[in-house]
């Protein structure tokens, strides 16, 4: 009689006649490896193959887990490890062009969506399944692609787009080398008063927290800018993904119980925690992390000359990365120039 998912309980048969125990936040080894490596080759994982299973790992397998609609705990267990080897250690290609050149938006479906959304997992910018559905992960994986390529970052597919995205002489979402200010990057172009772009809830090097789908906007310019910066950030450290709070409401304006977040320039964040993981904490908690929170802080303001932050650490205020505010002991409030 043969053994099914549910009969198994620590362990799940691989496609080799082994078995995978169950692997979580924390743990280590080569279980973890093929986790990440299964993860990347279907899309849901950009950071490094290292057999270390930290939140960046925790994240790309959550959004897998959504992907296949199980419950999206973070652990692989049984039934995760199954789908992930169903789905084999091949990237699938994209669909075959279908030659379209509408313009496409939000609400659009059919097989040119679907079409884009191929080419969009092909080339790093989206994860999830290509289901032909036009919504805001598609828009915001458009948007991504269009600010890496030197285009117009609206989040909409016309012409240019589709012309670069069937190109092979396209510029992934990692960064390409040196940390350049993000106004280098052809971003001054971008509008920087419409408060009208979505953060998303997550992407390579961040995550959110008490998201509504309505608090996390900002302008176009900032928007290209945090994702910028959060790319570089993921690049150094895949498992330690920012956690970013309020932004500005659509539109901007009064925010309660926010007296600032009107502008579409703002930016709550936790601090990085020596875990890596999105817990809250203050400054003054064991398991905060200066060192990468002072990192984070420097390439920041590296990259975007201008932005400052209010943060209670003494000694990041001492060293001049930040100033006091009351309120700001267990986040760090970034302001755009």
């Amino acid at each position: 009689m043969a053994t099914t998912v549910s009969q198994v309980n620590s362990s799940t048969v691989n496609s080799t006649g082994g078995t995978r125990a169950t692997v979580r936040n924390g743990d280590t080894g080569p279980n973890v490896s093929r986790l990440q490596e299964l993860l990347k080759a279907q899309g849901f994982y950009t950071g490094n193959v290292d057999g270390k299973f930290g939140a960046g790992t925790q994240t790309a397998v959550s959004a897998f887990q959504s992907s296949k609609g199980v419950k999206a705990d973070g652990v692989v267990g049984p039934q995760t490890w199954a789908l992930l080897e169903a789905g084999g250690g091949q990237v699938q290609p994209p669909p075959p062009s279908t030659g379209s050149t509408r313009t496409l938006r939000v609400g659009d479906e059919g097989a040119d969506v679907r079409e884009l959304q191929g080419l969009l997992k092909a080339k790093g910018f989206l994860t999830g399944n290509a289901d032909g559905k036009y919504g805001d992960g598609t828009r915001a994986a458009v948007a991504a692609f269009q600010e890496r390529n030197g285009l117009r970052a609206d989040g909409s597919v016309g012409p240019m787009t589709w012309e670069k995205l069937r190109s092979s002489n396209t510029v992934g979402p990692g960064p390409t080398g040196e940390d350049r200010p993000v106004d280098a990057m052809d971003f001054n172009s971008l509008n920087n008063s419409r408060i009208d772009t979505d953060l998303g809830s997550r992407g390579p090097g961040w995550v959110t927290y008490n998201r509504d789908g309505n608090d996390q906007f900002g302008t176009p310019r900032t928007v290209a800018r945090l994702k910028a910066v959060f790319a570089e950030w993921n690049r150094r450290h895949p498992d330690s993904p920012m956690s970013v709070g309020d932004m500005s409401r659509r539109g901007g304006g009064h925010f309660p119980p926010h007296s600032t977040h009107q502008n579409g320039k703002q930016v709550d964040l936790r601090p990085q925690n020596r875990g890596g993981d999105n817990t809250p904490m203050t400054w003054q908690s064991g398991q905060y992390s200066r060192e990468k929170t002072r990192e984070f802080m420097k390439l920041v303001k590296q990259m975007v000359p201008g932005t400052r932050f209010l943060f209670n650490d003494p000694k990041l205020i001492a060293e001049g990365l930040s100033s006091r505010a009351g309120g700001h002991d267990n986040h760090l409030h970034l302001m755009f120039p």
